[in-house]
């Protein structure tokens, strides 16, 4: 990962772009709610805040190590011993109760309740003191330019904090948060804690941020704030210059190499991400004496840069344009996807999210409009730089809590993107028409899905489950990895064709039992398919887009093999079981079994097209005749009359296929188009098949 960030540090710099030098001990805080203790000159808790999760990232810490974090530390939560059944968890629970009443009970539960875990957080509170006198003389020059800093430092160096004191004023501070309506659940976790179900208290950190109470008259900006992150860089910066000492093992140069712990920036999914580390319990590093720099020696002010590049790339702004987030093939966790262009890394396009997924639930169309504004952007780039630019594209994965490595690292020409996108738009549309309707909450009316244009992280995650016992239950699986998408998506000549013949593989080894009851439910209901949950509908249509999209990028578009006799197959497959359905409904007065003709006969069909043709021609004989000679009035008349319909175009699709049965296996392919063909469903069929919405 180290030389892959040097690149990116490398394109920017040529781009001139100067990215924020963020000191690696300069982080958010850590996801979650929190608590910011405002204190007075004489250090005694004023006010209290109870922050939720969106605020966490824009406050600023400075944290050298586990142990060593300032203004804040880990609140050992609850505050008070209560047990796990006392009666106030029970009037807590009241869904009417105002802030007020809330406040007042907890208020009178914790009157006479002894304090808990008061050695942990007096040892804690300490620990804040002890850093911020090592920080003082390293801040002491940006002090003047930041008054409630400043007056922070003073507060907790000249104070004696009495941890009982404490933490009965921060109890009164969040009472009088919750009167405000601040976050009750939050307010409860502090003072009493939250019963597990297991009957037994939960026993929680929470962060809390030092602040200093705004007195009348005070216009400075609070600690509290992401402007402080800038003192902390400015200042642990200048005090990280030393003689130069060794080469750097990236840039080859004689410089001050980086002595203590590489820097670890906080990047999003994968959260504090060492850049370099070597465990010193391995036992051959401690032979060769090969442990931190000595292991990988890099210069102080490259490590800096290092740290500031991945910080720049993975901004909250930059999201979808230069990083984004996509499903891992294995698990429900996700990787972290950076993406850029090398002449043009700040291009204002969702570049990492066309390489990823897409936040947007309704993701009709989505897909074209983020094509369409990413090759306007390159489109708008001068001259050479349109087509001599390249995206690098690189997919970060935690494999364990102290390790983050490279799972797919690619380089495309800008050309070639271009080129993809477009084909990957056309690839989409290379399946025969279906549609599935999707309940749309009570009084709204259903709503119609069909195959689209797929991002590369929903492939993954189509493709994380086997479909058994018939298409109605499905397995996790590994899915696709996104390698072999970028490959099916990206990539040219054999290998496209490779991923497309995998892509094949996947999908009809894993969705088949699905996609035939998907048919089996199209004939009997129509597009409402009634007895198909609705994640298997949006799994169905996905698989068939992707059956789609393998055969264009294997040659075979749907203006030919629709044509071809293995979709044509499946096509008389279809038509087996409207006729039977329609059988069924006119003269076993609707009792359908439980699968129909052309059903029964698909994996037959797959195997040894011949025999299935021949055994399904003699048992449509007696449904034949019924359809040539029944009566076409009354209630039965529609079964009779879309009978008479499927036997005339089974009579076509015979004679297309007279003579072109192969005597062998379907090929993968074959068998994908095959599929394709039992599912097409054409106007005539979806208007007269009980569609019912």
């Amino acid at each position: 990962m180290l030389s892959e960030l040097h690149e990116v540090a490398g394109s920017l710099d040529r781009f001139g772009l100067t990215t924020p030098e963020v000191h690696p001990w300069v982080k958010p805080l850590s996801k979650g709610s929190f608590l910011i203790a405002n204190l007075d000159r004489a250090g005694t808790v004023r006010a209290v805040e109870i922050r939720s999760d969106s605020d966490a990232t824009g406050i600023p810490k400075i944290q050298k190590d586990n142990q060593n974090a300032f203004p804040t530390f880990k609140l050992a939560c609850p505050l008070f011993e209560i047990g796990a059944d006392a009666a106030v968890r029970t009037a807590l629970k009241g869904k009417n109760l105002a802030n007020g009443e809330r406040a007042s009970l907890a208020r009178e539960a914790i009157a006479q309740a002894p304090l808990a875990s008061v050695e942990k957080n007096a040892k804690r509170l300490g620990q804040v003191v002890k850093f911020a006198s090592e920080l003082h003389g390293l801040l002491n020059h940006v002090l003047p330019e930041s008054s409630a800093l400043a007056r922070l430092m003073d507060v907790l160096l000249k104070c004696d904090f009495d941890s009982h004191s404490f933490l009965r004023a921060l109890a009164d501070g969040v009472l009088a948060a919750l009167e405000r309506g601040e976050d009750a659940k939050t307010a409860e976790l502090v003072l009493i804690g939250e019963v597990k179900k297991n009957g037994k208290l939960d026993d929680e950190d929470l962060p809390l941020v030092f602040d200093v109470f705004r007195e009348p008259g005070d216009d400075f900006v609070r600690v509290a704030h992401a402007k402080t992150g800038i003192f902390y860089s400015k200042a642990l910066l200048q005090r990280d210059r030393s003689e130069p000492d060794g080469v750097c093992a990236i840039t080859g140069e004689f410089t001050a190499l980086e002595r203590g712990n590489l820097p670890s920036p906080r990047l999003p999914a994968l959260a504090d991400t060492i850049l370099f580390s070597a465990n010193p319990d391995i036992p051959c590093l401690q032979r060769y004496e090969l442990i931190g720099a000595g292991a990988f020696p890099i210069g102080q002010q490259v490590a800096q840069k290092l740290n500031s590049t991945a910080l720049w790339i993975t901004a909250t702004e930059r999201k979808a344009k230069t990083w984004s987030l996509v499903p891992r093939s294995d698990d429900s966790g996700r990787d972290l996807v950076l993406a850029y262009l090398d002449l043009h890394p700040d291009l204002n396009a969702d570049l990492a999210e066309l390489l990823s997924d897409s936040d947007i639930v309704e993701r009709e169309g989505v897909f074209e409009s983020k094509a369409a504004s990413v090759l306007k952007a390159i489109d708008e780039l001068q001259g050479k730089l349109a087509t001599a630019a390249v995206l690098h594209t690189l997919v970060l994965r935690r494999i364990s809590k102290g390790q983050v490595q490279v799972e797919v690292s690619r380089q495309y020409q800008v050309d070639r993107i271009r080129e993809a996108l477009l084909q990957w738009t056309e690839a989409a549309a290379n399946a025969p028409p279906l549609s599935l309707l999707v309940p749309a909450g009570k009084g709204n009316r259903a709503r119609l899905i069909s195959p689209r244009v797929l991002f590369p992280g929903e492939i993954v995650e189509g493709t994380k489950w086997t479909w058994i016992r018939g298409g109605t239950e499905r397995q996790s699986t590994t899915g696709l990895s996104l390698a072999s998408v970028y490959d099916l998506y990206l990539g040219e000549g054999s290998i496209s064709t490779a991923a497309a013949s995998s892509v094949l593989e996947r999908v009809l080894r894993g969705c088949t039992p699905l996609l035939l009851l998907t048919g089996d439910q199209l004939t009997r209901f129509g597009r409402s398919v009634r007895e198909l949950k609705v994640p298997a509908r949006y799994d169905a249509v996905t698989a068939v887009s992707l059956l789609g999209i393998a055969l264009f990028k294997l040659g075979r578009k749907k203006e030919s093999y629709m044509k071809e006799t293995a979709f044509l197959l499946g096509r008389m497959l279809a038509l087996s079981d409207v006729l039977h359905a329609q059988y069924c409904r006119a003269v076993r007065g609707g009792d359908l079994p439980p699968q129909l003709l052309g059903n029964q006969h698909y994996s037959m069909a797959a195997e040894r097209p011949h025999r299935a043709f021949a055994v399904l021609g003699e048992r449509l004989r007696v449904y034949r005749a019924w359809a040539q000679t029944a009566r076409d009035g009354g209630e039965l008349q529609a079964a009779v009359r879309i009978a008479r319909w499927a036997v005339k175009e089974m009579g076509a699709v015979a004679d297309e296929l007279h003579g072109k049965l192969p005597d062998r296996g379907l090929k993968d392919f074959e068998k994908a188009e095959m599929m394709l063909g039992y599912l097409a469903r054409g106007a005539k069929e979806t208007e007269d098949t009980n569609d019912e919405q």
